[in-house]
């Protein structure tokens, strides 16, 4: 969420453009944000934040994009406070009405 990254890199395009959430993986990866999270604080399994896709483009010249891949434009990261415990899942995925009603007020609902 702090890191700059203007871009995602996937292997499928889409159509779809709005506000995404940002879901670290049950994975152990270091994550932190700004000053919401103590530096080495372990995040995985939460929602941390949201993005705005906004375009969808094959030769990206960010520095993130990599060759023959789909380059997801992101804009105006926002961490959340505090991250929200979530399962993911593969691709892009409606979040649940539970996890809805937890996201702070700054994410767009419906």
């Amino acid at each position: 969420m702090a890191g700059g990254k203007d871009v995602e890199n996937r292997t499928w395009p889409t159509r779809y453009r709005g506000a995404l959430l940002i879901h670290a993986g049950a994975a152990t990866e270091r994550y932190a944000t700004r000053a919401e999270l103590p530096a080495q604080c372990d995040v995985h399994g939460c929602v941390v934040g949201v993005v705005e896709l906004v375009d969808c483009i094959r030769g990206g010249r960010s520095k993130w994009a990599e060759p023959d891949h789909w380059h997801w434009t992101l804009a105006r990261p926002r961490a959340f406070r505090v991250p929200i415990p979530a399962t993911g899942r593969l691709g892009l995925w409606a979040p649940s009405q539970t996890l809805i009603h937890r996201l702070p007020a700054y994410v767009a609902r419906g």
